[in-house]
């Protein structure tokens, strides 16, 4: 037993004396005294004393937590390459990785300077030579290139790995030419590499054999044609490769590029559809780009820091929104502007053979007047929905040429069905809740009639005034009637549970449920369209519509849009409506035409960089041939569906949030390409949603409108933020929300 005890102890011992050795380095210089060929010389493995020093200082950490200063091997596909890494003493934890170009070697960084500034700024820098260059020999013919990158890329992917088993929380690169082409590779092979900064960056290989200087030497373009049209391209080529990186990239290209040019590089960018951040930088020069074109652009872009999920956030990926079926391009937003001619009722009646009758009729028909001029001038579509007294009068008078324009300028009469009879006997329209079927009969009547005689026009729309949850009589009076469009038949539904209308025409379910009123189903035999209510008014249906109010209202839409174009989510149809009373008169005419003029200012027509449209003006029939023609695309896909209590049924709930909190101030076009919309939160912060119609990626400075402020947030439509420097916001085609801290 004595024994036993004795050689328990012995072995305790000699634990000890191992994990003693392992902590001051010792089997460190073992491990290196037996590396392969292509590993440290003696006199390299010197460098690593320094290390062994700072690990003996930290003896509470393992070897495995420090990263060493000086030169390193690393294990890449059964070899060893040499990296050279260099720890300043305010490490912050993160570490660039520099990847050079096409006959340089990793000193090109140190002579330029970057190595120097990344240090002064706190990161860690890793520098290697790619293979067959620098000290690892040299690249004889174009034919050893797709080795270069096959090997390259391995070897970034391995570095990357090196640098966070070793201590490091993010590991970033900087890649020249090709080394961007390898980096790019390296990416889309699971690099664990959080964020890229790729100068003079291509894509499409095929592309650069045809039309790149580098092979404007027929031996070099022989040399590569062995190759290049090989099965081996798809795992050399970015084009393939970059769509699978999932992290922040940034590209820098040259617009005189010969070598890699410019379309190579827009290549690259437009495949990076993974990303959850990409932005594109064009530089006014050739093949070359010196430390002082992106230095700064890239510490901004290092120092910004990984988004987070938002506690608002309720999409799945922390970075940004994923599509389950990604579709490239996005149906346009389209505008309704919704017109319904109102009964004036006196006592619950309306004599068609009043004074009162004949003069609030002319001055509806004046209204049209008016609006049918405002609508050529700004090439908006009106849907007018007309109670059947306007109709009678107009067959009346035989004073239908004004309704005839209407239809010939591309605008569409439909119902608009109050809860009003008529009364053929005493010539009176008169109120009748009880009897819906009525309601649509009577309307109906006299509004097919006008079709009629003008010889023109279909009564497919119709706006019934049920009383709010009460539907269960609609989808039947609906088909018996022949309508195929309910165009705001679910007033303010929407509007009382998530403050916005719906943003997509929808078949609801007709029931008489409150909370259930939004609810899809497939088998209503209607398409259902909301819209707000009287434009310009502060309290119509209970409702703000104030200028202000559409504006902010609309660019809710507008960056739930962007989102979703931006990142190729499935196709879905957009709309956005408005409604206006003739009956009103020129009350709110001066509010139609600025509401209206911005919209064409900023979005109407205007495309994205991608080339798709955001928005176009259309009426509610045109909205619903596309809607079906959608359905039958996507059989049994969701187009919107919404159940009291439910989760908020789009992406960008942080941004509806800001915006319903806010008050819209105005708007200013920074530059040709970027507008800034302004806003006020109500805790008195300043707000600004903006956007670059150009895409490219844009450093713009908002310190003059921030004032006394040096940073700011700038935030994501779904809720990812970040800090900036309030003058250097780099903005593109994902529109974003910047505000006070």
């Amino acid at each position: 037993m004595d024994v036993k005890i004795l050689l328990i102890a012995l072995l305790f011992v000699a634990i000890l004396v191992t994990a003693t050795l392992i902590l001051t380095g010792y089997f460190k210089k073992c491990m290196h005294g037996n590396e392969k060929q292509g590993g440290l010389s003696e006199k390299e493995k010197d460098k690593t004393k320094e290390h062994t020093t700072n690990q003996q200082k930290n003896e509470t950490k393992t070897f495995q937590e420090i990263l060493p200063t000086g030169v390193v091997s690393i294990k890449s596909n059964k070899i060893e390459f040499k990296a050279y890494i260099d720890v300043p003493e305010n490490w912050n934890k993160k570490c660039v990785i520099l990847v050079h170009g096409l006959g340089r070697s990793h000193e090109v960084w140190i002579k330029d300077g970057t190595v120097k500034d990344l240090k002064k700024n706190g990161y860690c820098v890793l520098l290697f030579d790619l293979p067959l260059h620098g000290e690892r020999g040299k690249m004889k013919t174009l034919g050893q290139l797709a080795y270069i990158i096959l090997q390259g890329s391995k070897d970034i992917v391995n570095a990357a790995n090196y640098l966070k088993e070793h201590g490091a929380k993010e590991v970033y690169i900087i890649s020249r030419s090709l080394g961007s082409i390898v980096t790019s590779v390296a990416l889309g092979n699971g690099a664990t590499i959080d964020k890229a900064e790729l100068l003079l960056a291509g894509a499409n290989l095929t592309y650069l054999y045809e039309h790149g200087a580098i092979t404007s030497n027929p031996k070099a373009k022989s040399e590569m044609g062995k190759w290049i049209n090989t099965p081996l391209v798809k795992e050399i080529d970015p084009l393939y490769k970059l769509p699978k990186y999932t992290g922040q990239v940034h590209f820098h290209c040259g617009k005189k590029d010969n070598v890699i040019p410019p379309k190579a590089c827009q290549y690259a960018f437009d495949v990076a559809t993974s990303a959850s951040e990409r932005k594109l930088f064009w530089h006014d020069r050739g093949h070359s780009m010196p430390k002082d074109e992106y230095i700064d652009e890239a510490l901004d872009f290092f120092g910004a820091p990984l988004p987070s999920v938002s506690e608002n956030m309720t999409v799945k990926n922390p970075v940004h929104p994923t599509p389950s079926s990604p579709e490239p391009g996005e149906p346009p937003i389209f505008i309704l502007f919704v017109l319904h001619i109102e009964p004036k009722l006196v006592h619950g009646e309306m004599d068609m053979s009043s004074p009162q009758t004949l003069t609030e009729y002319n001055n509806v028909k004046n209204e049209l007047l008016w609006l049918m001029n405002f609508a050529d001038k700004e090439n908006v579509k009106m849907t007018g929905l007309f109670n059947g007294w306007y109709m009678q009068l107009a067959l009346r008078q035989n004073d239908l040429s004004h309704l005839s324009t209407f239809l010939s300028k591309g605008h569409e009469i439909g119902t608009h069905a109050h809860n009003i009879c008529y009364n053929s006997t005493s010539d009176k329209w008169y109120v009748c809740p009880s009897n819906p079927d009525q309601w649509f009969r009577d309307a109906k009547i006299a509004v097919d009639k006008v079709l009629s005689a003008v010889g023109k026009g279909s009564n497919r729309a119709m706006c019934a005034m049920f009383p709010r949850g009460q539907y269960q009589n609609e989808c039947s009076l609906m088909s018996k009637y022949g309508y195929d469009i309910g165009v705001g038949n679910r007033p303010e539904i929407a509007i009382n549970f998530f403050d916005h209308i719906v943003w997509n025409p929808w078949r609801p379910k007709c029931i008489n449920d409150y909370d259930h009123s939004l609810e899809e189903d497939f088998n209503t035999p209607f398409v259902s369209i909301d819209h707000r209510a009287q434009i310009g008014s502060s309290m119509s249906h209970g409702v703000d519509s104030t200028v202000k109010t559409l504006k902010r209202q609309f660019l809710m839409v507008f960056l739930e849009w962007k989102v979703r174009e931006v990142y190729d989510f499935e196709d879905k149809i957009w709309t956005w409506g408005i409604v206006h009373h003739p009956n009103y008169g020129s009350r709110y005419n001066n509010d139609i035409e600025q509401f209206f003029k911005w919209l064409n200012r900023y979005f109407i027509n205007v495309k994205t960089p991608k080339g798709n449209i955001i928005a176009v003006h259309s009426t509610a029939s045109q909205v619903a041939d596309v809607y079906y023609k959608w359905e039958r695309k996507h059989p049994g896909r969701s187009s919107f569906s919404y159940v009291n209590g439910d989760l908020y049924p789009y992406l960008t709930e942080f941004a509806k949030n800001k915006l319903s909190n806010s008050i819209y101030q105005t708007e200013v076009q920074y530059s040709p390409n970027i507008v800034l919309f302004i806003l006020t939160e109500n805790s008195g912060k300043k707000l600004i949603v903006v956007w670059n119609k150009n895409g490219t990626s844009t450093k713009i400075d908002l310190s003059s409108y921030f004032m006394g402020v040096t940073k700011v947030n700038v935030c994501r439509p779904w809720g990812a933020c970040y800090t900036r420097p309030v003058d250097k916001i780099y903005v593109g085609d994902l529109p974003l929300l910047v505000e006070e801290p």
